[in-house]
Parts: structure tokens; sequence; C-alpha cells
């Protein structure tokens, strides 16, 4: 059985501009993520894989996300943000803006973190396993949770867009790919490029 319908969900907004394995959803965060779950029939939840990142305001975007369903929901560390390294929020504004990082683009790799390049690496082992447990599970719907880099990334290696892409894609919002009744095309809605 293939995958017919995957929903991308990024981590609501937090308290932090970058999100950090402790940083914690807003108000506005936890209200946006509930009223995402609402486009969704509690049915369909039943039917799916879930799977988050583990850090806490992504498990946050989740539950608000499910709202009173309950379902049994994977947090998967292959799932967790671009490490950008330990450094304070304005040397990681400086490390996007710098030489390096515009010469090199996706595959820069921050002081002490990770490049996007490898994060879609990392989201390639991901996916792999994925279809391999929706097969296995006999699971046609799939929802992720987890930063707009990751789905970015998600995005690309369902779409099979080359790298030099990647700086074109953002997800702020709800992405949901529905794969056609002869399976051989996913046809996306809510991304911005």
């Amino acid at each position: 059985m293939a995958i017919r319908k995957m929903v991308l969900v990024p981590t609501a907004e937090t308290h932090d501009r970058y999100l950090r394995p402790h940083s914690e959803l807003t108000e506005r965060g936890q209200r946006l993520a509930a009223a995402a779950g609402l486009e969704f029939h509690p049915d369909w939840f039943a039917s799916a894989l879930i799977y988050t990142c583990p850090y806490v305001a992504s498990s946050q975007t989740t539950r608000a996300v499910l709202g009173p369903a309950r379902k049994l929901v994977f947090a998967d560390p292959l799932l967790r943000p671009q490490s950008l390294g330990d450094l304070p929020d304005h040397l990681i504004d400086q490390s996007f803006d710098s030489p390096g990082r515009r010469r090199l683009g996706f595959y820069y790799q921050h002081p002490g973190g990770e490049s996007e390049a490898q994060v879609y690496d990392r989201i390639a082992s991901f996916l792999n396993f994925l279809v391999w447990k929706s097969d296995r599970d006999g699971v046609n719907n799939v929802l992720i949770v987890a930063s707009p880099t990751v789905l970015a990334c998600v995005y690309m290696r369902m779409q099979g867009m080359p790298p030099d892409q990647f700086d074109r894609i953002t997800i702020r919002q709800v992405v949901q790919f529905h794969r056609n009744t002869d399976n051989t095309v996913f046809n996306v809605s809510g991304v911005t490029l």
C-alpha cells in the first residue's frame, strides 16, 4: 500500500527566534496549531502514521493539531531542526549573512552546527523508513510535524527537486500531498514558493 496523503505541519510560533529543544509555543502558536487540526476529520488521524520532531514545541504543536484525538505519535530524532550550533542568536544571524553562506548556500555548515545538505540527507533516511513502515503497516496517510527547514527538505525529496532550489522554498503553513488515483504524481497544496 502506498502513501496516498501526506500532511506537513510546521512547528507553530515559539517564544524563541530559533527552535531549540526546550522552546515552547506561544499562546498564538497554540491557537494556530489547534486551528490547523480542525481542517481534518478525526477519522483521518485515526488512520494515519503521525511523526513529530522530539523538541517540546513540535510535540506541543502535534498535540494541539490532534486536539481530542488520541493517537500514538512517534517522536523521531531524524526530524530534529537544523543544528545552528550553540551560538547566541546575533551570531547565528551573522552566520546566515556570512560570505561563506552566500557562496556555499545549501552546503554551508554553521559553526558547530550542520548544513541544509546534512538535513536533506537525514530526511532521505527518514523517508525511506517511512515508506517501508507505511507499506508494512498498511497505512496510507501520514502527518509530519517539524521545523520549516526540515519540512522543506521533505518537500524537496517528495518533489525530486535539486538542492539549488532550497532557498526558494518557505513552508509556513500546512502542506498536503495527495497521490493521484493512478499512483504516479502527487498534487500539492499549501506551499509558498
